[in-house]
């Protein structure tokens, strides 16, 4: 209720109400605030009473709100329903002024109320608010049967006071509310209660209490008064000062023998102990007055032989497993305590005065208590309470045991049995939480099953009992369980052939995710744990006869028993399918060198999977009778066949001896055999000599990597047709899964992917040279598979001469003299790459070697690779480069070396890069920036770099001269001012030392008179690899020794150079020549990580302890002459 609505709601007056009921309020303890005078106003003016609640801002001092500051209301403060303890968010006093409030208290935890938002419900409320329902709920049975009471608020303020339950800890005021002393009671003859409604202020009022009687231990008196209402704002609230005087035998003394004279309070309160028999007179003195008033006075005594008032509503507010709360209202004022009695009114337990609880110990488990209270006091015990029985709780069940498990049901029980299950209401549920469903409550702990569930699926149990009053405890954790899963069904063998079956299976209903364990019973090898209901097992033996065993498991990992699938046999082995143009003399069905097909297409009709074909020296081309677009004639590859070339073939010898360098076996699509050599292989798709040459030599679409073409020369393809089927993709091979080995891919031209379209199988001893695309990829375009010990080599593209996106991993592949507009070795490469070579490529724009490099590349070499804008071997890395080598690469931009690298570069050498190459600018340059641009802080450690001591200083980075054994170099041909006819000269970059090094040329170790800095200066924290300990001429290590992994493409391999005694340190991290303070401090940096290549991993186990600490504390102080 808001300012207003008090002003203006004037229905409580002028329908009469004699009592009314405020629990709203705000922050205020004034009395003078305008709220609190229109209250104050109201009570003077009607002669209402107006109950209002404190308020819940806490018991601190003057937390009490308006308008229960106001001096004519009944303020009210709540207590604890059971114990009576003031609740710890009741609003008190004093006010502003120094009046005591709340007035009175009364129960306000949790009182049950109607629901305002739910007209039929109700709801749990707690505060001052609940406790003012109750002061104004009794006031209205009071004045309903005293009209004494009626239009006198001052009267029935001092009655309740009077008569309230005094409590120790309510400081404030006299009490809480006692509807028993103050009406039920008051025929007993212990209340007396009179008024003076006369408003004027007159020097004294009388008031005579007749006949108290003897053996009254307690006689409280309240006075109390209404006036006017104050002035808004005024300090003082109470204009008139009336004091309390009481005495014996109506003495009129000006004084009297009890008196209260608060000063600016409007009640008046004493309490008389032991008061002598007979008669008093109460008297109002005014002792200053500025308005009217109206008076109320009340008296309430009590026997001191007078037993205690009985306790009632005995019941319990909770319970465990070894105890019982009692609680009951607490009735009485006189009591010494509280005596708690079973059922055969044995004394169990006793409490002290002034508590309306108890928590009774040492229990049975949910057993049955019957249990009634009596207050006691010298005088004797009071008559019982009621009588209540309540039991203690349940043990809560610890878990969940599974018994018997089907495919369609869980037997389940609890872990623990609580006790005394059979008794009243007790009882055990166990709950499918997956479905909702339960066993309904039971009074054992035999197994229920869960039934009708469905087959390897999982489901969740919980438990949880009741006590006999049936009260539930918490459900245990929930376990889980999976019905178990179907043996699977037998299914027909598929796809048979010579070296593979394909093992099929049903499910039997399982559902899908289910796991399936095929078992080879005859070879003794299975399909591993799998979710497909089928098995292709490969590599068998032909004609051999195989039997198969095949079982379930459900999720919890329980398996069928196995099903015997039966036996199934692989094919015949395959006939060798023989292919030689020359052997026109013969049968031409295959079958031998002298019977021969003399065309490779007719071999392939023939093939099936597995069959192996070979074929003889000499060129062979697809038959261009057969399709319509003479074209569009290819060689259709066979999924799972073999092909081998380079056979001597027919009429020699032996004509199974293969080498296919020197029995050349070509397949060409130079279908009118009028090919020419061209200058620019840019010009091959057009070339008027190729418009009518075959789109692909090979079509692979189908095949797979069991597919083998082994040993070919590809040749003379010229996809230039039409984009939407497919014909300006891959001249050499279309959609090439197939596994290719040995071959030379040469002559081959595409709009995309000159020698190959869509490599996903491997490649393998290849070499690609002389291929181009309009586009992409002059030798490739798009390789997924695996690369290992391939050459590319002159092939031409727009983007990536040599290939265009590669994800497969490389091993040992050289990219030499390919050109392309951007990226002229590769465009775009995601796969790794280990010891590679780049050398001479080109660029017209970005990226002479590689354009984008995401990937790791190790033991890789760039040198001499050129870009007329930036990045001449490198434009943009984003993956790790270690111990690589970056030399004479050329930009004439920015970045001879590499342009633009994110990712770490570490153990690598990049030494006499260009910039500027083209002296545009005044270069070419050699200085930092030219090796490297454009990288981020700290990402180069453990380098041979210009500069690695400046912008690109990192841990461990040198600048010093590498003394590569023979460096490559740019042959000007003759022509110093014209670049465009200059040819990389290819160098040795092995590393100078004194020690060992390998002689490449002679394929020896040999030595040298001056020692590489690069040698045993890389990451401290790297194993060696691959690197000697000793080479064979030296066993002992006489003259040299390894202690670290050397920079450049060489370290971690086997021919890294080795440095004579006494040139490194192991513990050098900082690679300055001494073990020192700084040194320390960069492993002390990452001391306990736990990561590989650590550099202060001194003992390379992956993590920085006290063991690495040991090594360089072995190396302190030592120092290699001549570095500092």
């Amino acid at each position: 209720m808001y300012n207003v609505d008090l002003a203006t709601d004037t229905l409580a007056a002028d329908n009469g109400a004699l009592a009314i009921n405020c629990s709203w309020g705000a922050d205020d303890n004034t009395g003078s605030d305008y709220i609190s005078v229109l209250a104050d106003t109201y009570v003077w003016d009607n002669q209402q009473i107006y109950v209002v609640a404190a308020g819940n801002s806490g018991t601190a001092a003057g937390s009490i709100n308006s308008p229960a500051s106001a001096k004519n209301v009944i303020a009210v403060g709540s207590v604890n329903n059971g114990t009576l303890a003031l609740e710890f968010d009741s609003s008190e006093g004093p006010t502003r002024d120094g009046r005591q409030k709340p007035d009175i208290y009364a129960p306000g935890r949790w009182v049950t109320s109607a629901d305002a938002s739910n007209l039929n419900g109700s709801v749990d409320m707690g505060g001052t608010s609940m406790a003012t329902a109750h002061v104004t709920g009794f006031l209205a049975t009071l004045l309903g049967h005293y009209t004494d009471f009626q239009r006198r608020p001052a009267l029935a303020k001092a009655y309740i006071m009077a008569t309230a339950q005094r409590k120790s800890w309510l400081s404030q005021r006299i009490g809480v509310l006692n509807s028993y002393n103050a009406h039920w009671s008051t025929t007993n003859a212990h209340a007396y209660w009179s008024w003076h409604d006369d408003p004027r202020p007159y020097s004294y009022v009388y008031f005579d209490l007749d006949g108290v009687p003897s053996g009254v231990a307690e006689m409280h008196v309240v006075l109390t008064w209404i006036e006017p209402e104050c002035l808004v704002g005024d300090y003082y609230t109470v204009y008139n000062d009336v004091d309390l005087y009481v005495d014996h035998g109506k003495n009129d003394g000006e004084l009297g023998e009890w008196s209260s004279t608060s000063a600016y309070d409007n009640v008046e309160y004493v309490k008389i102990i032991n008061p002598p028999a007979g008669n008093y007179r109460i008297k109002a003195r005014k002792y200053s007055a500025l308005t009217d008033y109206r008076i109320g006075c009340a008296v309430w005594y009590t026997f001191s032989a007078e037993v205690p008032t009985a306790p009632s509503n005995f019941s319990h507010s909770s319970n465990s497993t070894g105890g019982i709360t009692w609680t009951w209202n607490d009735n009485s004022n006189s009591e010494d305590g509280f005596r708690g009695y079973d059922a055969t009114d044995h004394l169990v337990w006793t409490t002290s005065e002034n508590t309306a609880c108890y928590t009774e110990p040492n229990l049975s488990v949910n057993t049955q208590y019957t249990r009634y209270v009596r207050a006691f006091n010298a005088n004797g015990d009071s008559n019982p309470s009621n009588s209540h029985a309540a039991y203690t709780s349940i043990e809560t069940p610890s878990g969940i045991t599974f018994g018997n498990i089907t495919n369609s049901g869980i037997c389940v029980r609890s872990a623990d049995t609580p006790t005394g299950l059979n008794r009243g209401s007790s009882g055990l549920i166990i709950c499918n939480t997956t479905e909702g469903a339960d066993s309904g409550w039971k009074q054992d702990n035999d197994f229920w099953s869960s039934s009708s569930l469905l087959v390897n699926t999982q489901y969740g149990f919980r438990a949880k009992a009741r006590n006999g009053d049936g009260d539930e405890t918490d459900c245990c954790a929930t376990a889980f369980r999976f019905t178990l899963a179907n043996a699977p069904g037998a299914a027909p063998f598929t796809h048979i052939t010579r070296i593979g079956i394909q093992v099929n299976w049903t499910s039997h209903a399982n559902p899908a995710g289910t796991e399936y364990l095929c078992e080879n019973v005859t070879r003794g090898t299975a399909s591993g744990w799998t979710t497909k209901t089928y098995w292709n097992d490969a590599g068998l033996s032909c004609e051999t006869q195989y039997r198969y065993l095949v079982k379930a498991r459900n999720g919890d990992g329980v398996e069928t028993e196995s099903v015997d699938l039966g036996f199934q046999s692989t094919l015949p082995p395959p006939p060798i399918i023989y292919v030689d143009k020359e052997a026109v003399a013969g049968a031409n069905d295959g079958s031998s060198w002298d019977d021969a097909f003399i065309n490779l297409q007719d071999a392939l009709d023939a093939a099936l999977y597995g069959d192996e074909i070979r074929v003889g020296k000499g060129t062979y081309k697809p038959d261009p009778s057969s399709p319509a677009d003479p074209a569009e004639a290819t060689f259709q590859l066979v999924r799972g066949a073999i092909l081998k070339g380079g056979y001597a073939g027919y009429g020699a010898t032996d004509p199974d001896a293969r080498d296919p360098n020197i029995y050349e076996t070509i397949l060409s699509g130079d279908l009118a055999g009028n090919d020419i050599e061209v200058t620019y292989p840019l010009d091959f798709l057009n070339d008027p000599c190729r418009m009518d040459n075959c789109y692909h030599v090979l079509n692979g679409s189908g095949a797979d990597p069991n597919t083998i073409l082994d040993g070919f020369t590809i040749t003379g393809g010229n996809a230039n047709g039409d984009w939407r089927l497919g014909h300006d993709k891959g001249g050499g091979i279309f959609a090439c899964d197939v596994s290719v080995a040995n071959c030379i891919f040469h002559g081959n031209s595409a709009v995309e992917g000159g020698g190959i379209f869509e490599s996903d199988g491997p490649v393998t001893n290849c070499f690609f040279y002389g291929n181009s695309a309009a586009e992409q990829g002059g030798a490739i375009y798009w390789s997924g598979g695996p690369a290992t010990n391939c050459t590319f080599s002159g092939n031409t593209a727009t983007g990536g001469g040599g290939i265009f996106v590669n994800f497969g991993p490389m091993t040992n592949c050289t990219f030499r003299s390919n050109t392309a507009i951007s990226g002229g070795g590769i465009l775009i490469s995601f796969g790794s790459m280990t010891c590679g070579t780049f050398s001479g490529n080109s660029a017209a724009e970005e990226g002479g070697g590689i354009y984008w490099s995401a990937a790791p590349l190790t033991n890789c070499i760039f040198s001499g690779n050129k870009a007329a804008s930036y990045g001449g071997g490198i434009y943009r890395n984003d993956g790790p480069l270690t111990n690589c080598t970056f030399s004479g690469n050329a930009a004439a931009g920015q970045g001879g070396g590499i342009y633009w690298s994110s990712d770490t570069i570490i153990n690598c050498i990049l030494w006499d890069n260009l910039r500027d190459a083209d002296g545009a600018f005044g270069g070419p340059f050699m200085d930092e920036s030219a090796q490297i641009r454009f990288s981020e802080e700290g990402k180069i450690i453990y380098c041979c770099v210009p500069g690695g001591t400046g912008n690109l200083e990192g841990l461990g980075n040198i600048d010093e001269e590498p003394l590569f054994v023979k460096p490559g170099y740019w042959n000007r041909n003759y022509t110093l001012n014209d670049p465009n006819d200059d040819f990389w000269v290819e160098g040795d970059y092995h590393l100078q030392s004194i020690g060992w090094r390998w002689n490449a040329a002679y394929h020896r170790w040999d030595f040298d008179e001056v020692t590489s800095r690069c040698i045993d200066a890389g990451n401290p924290g790297f194993t060696l690899r691959e690197e000697l300990l000793s080479v064979p001429l030296d066993p002992g290590n006489i003259w040299g020794e390894n202690l670290r992994i050397n920079m450049g493409a060489y370290g971690g391999t086997g021919e890294a150079s080795m440095p004579p005694h006494g040139w490194a340190l192991r513990a050098d991290l900082t690679n300055d020549g001494i073990v020192n303070l700084e040194d320390f401090a960069h492993q002390a940096h990452d001391w306990l990580k736990t990561d590989a290549k650590l550099p202060g991993d001194l003992n390379r186990d992956k993590t920085i302890n006290i063991l690495d600490l040991a090594l360089l504390m072995q190396e302190w102080l030592r120092e290699i002459p001549g570095r500092n």
